[in-house]
C-alpha cells in the first residue's frame, strides 16, 4: 500500500553461497546479465 503510486520494479538476483563454491561459478556473469536485464546496470 505504502508504493501504490510509486512506478518502481522490483527484482532479485542469485547470492553466492560461501558452502558450496562449486555453484557460484560464473556468478559475476549471471549477476551483471540479470542486473542489465532489470535496467539497473548498463
Amino acid at each position: 500500500i505504502a508504493l501504490d503510486n510509486l512506478d518502481i520494479n522490483i527484482g532479485k538476483i542469485l547470492h553466492p553461497s560461501p558452502a558450496n563454491p562449486a555453484s557460484n561459478k560464473g556468478w559475476a556473469a549471471q549477476a551483471n546479465a540479470k542486473l542489465r536485464e532489470l535496467g539497473v546496470w548498463n
